[in-house]
Order: C-alpha cells, then structure tokens, then sequence
C-alpha cells in the first residue's frame, strides 16, 4: 500500500508535502498519513459493511439533515440501499423523505411504509405529479431538518456524512450551501471512480454542473429562495442550486475535499461532457436565472459538447482596451503581435501601448517609428533593466482606456475578436481579471490557468494534447482559476489601481500571479476561458536558459512571493481534477 503524507489544515483540508519540510511537519506534529486511492476505496468498501445504527435520536434536537428520494418506479433494493447508507451514519440526527407516485410498485410502497412504522426518521410523502421538481417540493414542505439533500436511488452517504455535516455547521456563521466530492459505485456497488471538485466556482457551475444534486442546502435558504419547481427535469436540482446561491457571499458556500455521496453508476450528473442528458433543462435554467441577475446574457451550446454551456455577457458601450505590449528588439515578433492587436474591430476599440526596453536592433526601431506615425500606436521608451512589472504599470498610467490588456510580443492570436471575450469577461463586476486559453506554436497545450500550491505555481495543462483532455469539462468551459498568465491578461483599470498594479519588486517572477492573488484577495474572480486560443512561444525575447544572475534573482522574488503567499499555496481551490504540471517559468 502507498502512503503519502498530507497537512491537516484546521478545516481539515489535506495537503501533500514533501522534500526537508516533510521531516520538519512530522516533528510538528502536523502530518498524518493518508492512504492512497486504491486503499481509500477498500476503505469505503468495508464502511459500506458496517452494521446499521440503531435510531439514537434526541427528541428535543431536529434532524441535521434530510434526504430526499424520489422512489419512482425505483426497485426495493436500491432503496434498500440508500436507508442502509443512512443507517449506518456515524451521526444519528437525519431523516429520509421517501417520496412515492403512481409509478411506484406496491410492493416498494409497502416496504417504506412497514419502514416508517419501524423508524420515525423515515418519512414518506405521496405525490401525483410525475415531475421531479414538483415532487421534491412536496418532500420539502414535509421535512424537519437543518439541511436539505437529493439522492436517488441506490445513491449512497459517506457512514461520516451526517457528522461531517454536523461539525462544518455547528458555528455560528453556518454556510447555506456545503458540497464534497463524491465517488461512483460500481455494478456489484463497489467504489470505482473518484471525482475531486473544485471549491465554489460560479463561473464553472454555469458551464456545467459540476456539484450535482448531492449538495446539502440550509432548508431556511432553500424555502427563502423559493423551493424546488417544475419544468426542468433531471435539473430540478440545479435549478434551485442557481437561485439559492445567487446573491449571497462566496463563503458561504463551502466545498469539503473528502467524500460525502457514492453514486450509482448513470448518475444524475452526465460524466462525459459529450452527453446530452439533461442539457435542455439546465440551459433552461441558466437562461432563466441569468435573465434575472444578468439582463443580456447569451446561453450557447459547446460545439460538440451538448451538455456544456458558454455564457457571453454584453459588452459595455463604448468598450476601449489599451493593449500594452513590453518589447525589448525582435521587430518579428512585434510585428505579428500588432498584427493581431490593430485588426481588432466591431464594437471593442483598441488603445494600442508599446513599451520599448531598450530596443536597439535598428529594424525594430524602425518598425517601432512606424507604428507610432502610420498606426497611432504609442511607443513608451524605457530603457532601464528589464522589470516586467515596471514595464507593464508604465504602460498602463500612459493609457486612458477603462480595460487594460497585458499582451506579451510573443503571442500571436488565431481569432479577430479574441479580445472580445476577454472584454466581456473582464467587465463582468465581481470579474477582476481574465485569460485565454494558451497553446505552443506546434499545438500542444500551455496554460488553462495556473495552480497556486505546493511547492510552486505551475501552469495547468502544460504540454498536454487536446487528447488527454478531451473528456475534461473543465477544459471546455469558462472557470474560475487562481491566476492567469500575465502573457495575455485583461483586467478593468478601476481593479488595477485598486491593487496597486504589478508589483515592481517582482521584477522577473511571478508578479503575474501575484497580481491576480491580490485581486482575488479584495473579493474579485480570476477567469480562465477556453473560447480564446493564442499561440505563445514563451520567453521568446529574452530567453529560458538562466543565468547565475538571474537565478539569484528568481530565488530572491519567489521568496518574497511565497512570504506573502505562502499560506494560500497550502492548496489551490480550483485545480481539483486538473492535471499536474510543471512549474510556472
């Protein structure tokens, strides 16, 4: 059996370590193991053994939580093992809301029934309609508990879910909705296939939805938000997640990195983003809340992907960027660059800033003077050392645009409204940054975003094929992330000088992720989006072979990085299923 070590963070997040500083935690006191995921799913296989508990209920304490199934035309045993599931709960204060219709065979009615009769923590609720948002209304007219969640069944909880659930709300701030990850049940119900979540991702919920029905909502906010409905099918759930989660704050919602629901195999939630299952209700249901929070937002089908969705907001009237582009000689590359950059038309209007570092290859200057004097494009000479930061904040206070876009000379653009989306995405309110999805000139993939953790930020999806992640939803859709590349990154000016800009002590390293670290720490969201391909040479201008010097000077900025950092690199929140990649350069 594997074992690897992780930090227990006091939410109970668990972090891998390793090098010198796992002997230092151990010694501390702070690391545990953790096995791997072939002995995590023995684990869950002997817990699915465990005998039933007995029904120790306090009267005078209310359910933690109620389950609502829908017994449909369901057989007794999958019923029988979602009650056994509940059963088995670590913590007693549950209940189970068994809904019955006509489709309902006799037989499984009577077996709920002899059920109720024998334990007062099940319910049973009759209904006619056959629509599944209407029948989960009525079970949640009928139920006592703290918090309210959907299985179906043959779904299973975690033996610990209800004391989880217990302990993360027992406070005095509870969260109105909490998820976990889930894991599938095979067809003998053995645990198979584990699926990581991100933390709380609204961004990623409208591309698809990731939570599932197997969320736990706070039945006060569920009724406040005004129930389940009718008219969505199999995304009854999603549609009430979209309005009971719109207009309260981020941390509210809190994501458990630990399973919490076992699905039967053909869950509610379609595992190949090609799928259709379910796409006609949740389109219905994004359209219709962003109807109401976001007035002229467009809901589009993925090509290819019916199942995911591509929200495009307005875009504000007028809309001018100032594209800053940092140069230092290669007239080739500039050239290409402002290619893309002056082609720009419709309704965005480009404020192009070019700040030249000292150029002195004589056809750059060259091309430097023509821009300024054919195209209105404004050239910034800074011939100082090369500081990105420097450069970039210099070229930012000499625009007057309302959107700044940071735009290296070696990304060239395959699309004429690649800044468009950008644009839209970035005027977005609680929207502080955005990037495009990167690729290297031979095709493979570069950065989907970047992951900020242990032990340093790296660049999602690097060097991977569209193969690999062909099936990744999260490839597909616009999500949140920790960080962009500042290779292309568009950010509002008001948010810019809200954050001070780049930081010039980061003159080399990572002053990118720091900028979007400081925007995300004043409430705003970093998004990634799939729906702008660039090409990237990276460090095309001054090169990826580091010197001594430049070394030295890497170690100095990432240890300023990581002190004021540090704690947040425990875990990204938003890399769960992503693939691991190298270090950001």
């Amino acid at each position: 059996m594997k074992i690897r070590f992780e930090r227990v963070s006091p939410n109970g997040v668990h972090v891998p370590k390793t090098g010198g500083l796992l002997l230092e935690a151990l010694l501390e006191g702070s690391f545990r193991p953790s096995v791997s995921r072939a002995a995590w799913s023995g684990r869950m296989w002997a817990d699915r053994l465990r005998p039933a508990r007995g029904a120790e209920v306090r009267a005078d304490r209310p359910p933690v939580l109620s389950v609502l199934v829908a017994a449909g035309d369901a057989s007794g045993r999958l019923l029988a093992r979602s009650l056994a599931s509940l059963r088995r709960q670590s913590g007693p204060q549950w209940e189970i809301c068994a809904i019955v219709d006509p489709r309902t065979s006799a037989s499984v009615a009577g077996r709920l029934e002899r059920a109720r009769e024998q334990d007062p923590r099940v319910r049973v609720t009759s209904v006619v309609a056959g629509d599944p948002g209407d029948a989960h209304a009525a079970a949640l007219d009928s139920s006592t508990g703290t918090y309210v969640s959907v299985i179906r069944p043959g779904d299973e909880l975690a033996s610990s879910a209800v004391e989880i659930l217990a302990r993360e709300t027992d406070g005095g701030d509870p969260p109105d909705v909490l998820y976990g990850d889930e894991a599938t049940l095979g067809l003998l119900g053995i645990p198979m296939r584990y699926v990581e979540r991100p933390d709380w991702s609204p961004a990623l919920l409208e591309g698809c939805d990731y939570v599932g029905s197997g969320f736990f909502l706070r039945t006060e906010r569920a009724r406040e938000a005004g129930g389940f409905r009718a008219g969505y099918g199999r995304a009854f759930a999603y549609e009430l997640l979209l309005r009971a989660a719109h207009g309260i704050p981020a941390t509210r919602v809190r994501h458990l990195p630990e399973v919490l629901v076992l699905r039967r195999e053909g869950g509610a939630v379609p595992q190949d983003p090609r799928d259709a299952r379910g796409d006609d209700g949740a389109r219905r249901a994004l359209e219709e809340h962003l109807a109401r929070v976001r007035p002229g937002a467009r809901v589009e089908p993925v090509a290819g992907r019916p199942s995911l969705r591509r929200v495009s907001d307005p875009l504000p009237s007028p809309c001018r960027v100032a594209v800053v582009v940092p140069i230092r000689d290669r007239g080739d590359l500039l050239r290409t660059c402002m290619r893309d950059v002056l082609r720009v038309s419709g309704p965005v209007e480009v404020e192009p800033v070019v700040v030249d570092n000292g150029s002195t290859d004589a056809a750059t200057l060259r091309l430097l003077d023509e821009l300024a004097a054919d195209q209105g494009v404004r050239v910034l000479r800074r011939p100082e050392p090369f500081n990105f930061s420097l450069l970039c904040n210099a070229g930012a206070a000499a625009s007057s645009s309302d959107l700044i876009c940071f735009l290296n000379n070696d990304v060239e653009a395959r699309d004429a409204g690649w800044l468009d989306e950008l644009a839209r995405l970035a005027s977005i309110a609680d929207v502080g940054a955005a990037g495009p999805l990167l690729r290297y000139p031979d095709g493979r993939l570069q950065h989907l975003g970047i992951r900020v953790d242990h032990p340093l930020p790296r660049l999602i999806g690097d060097g991977a094929s569209d193969d690999e992640l062909r099936d990744c939803a999260a490839r597909h859709v616009v999500r949140e992330v920790s960080a962009v590349t500042g290779g292309c990154l568009v950010t509002r000016r008001e948010v810019f000088d809200r954050v001070g800009g780049f930081d010039e002590q980061l003159a080399v390293a990572y002053n990118d992720v720091d900028y979007c670290l400081r925007v995300r720490e004043v409430g705003l969201r970093v998004l990634w989006t799939p729906f702008v391909e660039m090409s990237h040479e990276l460090c095309a201008t001054r090169g990826r072979a580091p010197g001594p010097e430049r070394r030295e000077q890497w170690a100095a900025e990432f240890a300023r990085f990581v002190g004021r950092w540090g704690v947040q690199m425990r875990r990204d929140p938003f890399a769960a299923g992503l693939p691991q990649t190298r270090s950001k350069p």
